[in-house]
């Protein structure tokens, strides 16, 4: 479905297809790629297993090599996020966990990897040979922009995903526009198709069976 007919039916949803508009076209807009980035994030669609390759005695490579990081295996063997293995250990506190991920020079096959840096990652042990790792990227769609600019989730998540646009609407502080009550039916009825958003806490309770980075749009 084109973006055009997606602003169609969200204004015809919500009631506002007379002028002058309660939300402005640009408002419109943005709300709807916020609810496709949000059921992007949510589903498996734009999910895709890729590799690396870790060098002997480097230890640090560019994140963006990386994309967004989820599930990191080495061989049939899980690499996890320190920050969550540690903490949830209670073993170290952040600062002391930097520290020691950061004058790391023990080598070996690495075992862990930090996000704290901003543009890299890094492995430890230093890896002592080559070694490939596989993880999940997940890519964003594209920001819609033009009117003929096409959503690229399945057909039959494109109307539902248009829920949270309306949830996003009805949020907006404003005496003509706030519904509370009808914030809330669309965010719910937007969890139905798309299911819940995973709170860092049950992230970290689930490290053994699900590792999460650091979730960026890509152009």
């Amino acid at each position: 479905m084109i973006f055009s007919a997606l602003i169609k039916h969200f204004r015809e949803k919500v009631d506002d297809v007379r002028q002058p508009y309660l939300w402005s076209d640009n408002m419109v807009k943005d709300m709807i790629n916020a609810a496709y980035w949000e059921a992007s994030e949510r589903t498996n669609y734009f999910r895709e297993r890729a590799k690396v390759t870790l060098v002997a005695d480097q230890a640090i490579y560019t994140k963006a090599s990386f994309k967004t990081l989820d599930d990191i295996t080495l061989g049939n063997r899980e690499i996890y996020d320190y920050n969550e293995f540690m903490i949830d250990k209670g073993q170290m506190c952040p600062i002391t966990r930097n520290l020691r991920v950061k004058y790391d020079s023990s080598k070996g096959k690495p075992s862990y990897y930090d996000l704290d840096y901003v543009d890299e990652i890094g492995f430890y042990s230093v890896p002592n040979k080559e070694y490939e790792v596989q993880f999940d990227v997940l890519y964003y769609p594209e920001k819609m922009e033009g009117d003929n600019d096409n959503c690229l989730l399945p057909y039959t998540s494109q109307l539902p995903m248009l829920y949270w646009a309306m949830k996003l609407a009805f949020e907006k502080y404003d005496s003509d526009t706030e519904d509370i009550k009808r914030a809330q039916y669309n965010e719910g009825e937007f969890v139905k198709e798309f299911g819940m958003r995973t709170s860092l806490g049950a992230r970290v309770k689930q490290r053994r069976h699900r590792i999460w980075g650091v979730d960026v749009p890509i152009k």
